[in-house]
């Protein structure tokens, strides 16, 4: 709509129809807008889900976590902020993958050391 369209527009309709007008089309525009910032935050949340990660953002994850976690350890004063710092986030699936890497190592060693 060009300004001659608008002055227009203006001269012909009552002041309050026009109001109303551009507040159902500032509305419509408005949950357009929240629309697509909704599924960009969705999508961006999806992607940072641990299922959806590829196994080099999953690597990434773990360490950062490990590197998190001993830094929360290490500041740690109580029991409580200890488990907090275990427990925080996704924090939980790379301390369980943490423990499935190490009783994974301890099988080997034990296994190659039994066969000796």
């Amino acid at each position: 709509m060009d300004y001659n369209e608008f002055k227009n527009l203006l001269q012909e309709s009552e002041p309050t129809h026009l109001y109303e007008e551009l507040i159902k089309k500032e509305d419509r525009v408005l949950k357009t807008v929240n629309r697509v910032v909704d599924y960009s935050n969705r999508k961006e949340l999806e992607s940072k889900e641990f299922i959806n990660m590829s196994v080099g953002g999953a690597t990434v994850g773990f360490l950062q976590a490990m590197v998190d976690i001993v830094q929360d350890l290490t500041k740690a004063k109580d029991a409580a902020q200890f488990a907090s710092a275990l427990y925080k986030g996704d924090r939980v699936i790379y301390i369980g993958i943490l423990v499935v890497l190490i009783s994974l190592f301890l099988f080997f060693v034990e296994s190659s050391s039994a066969v000796n």
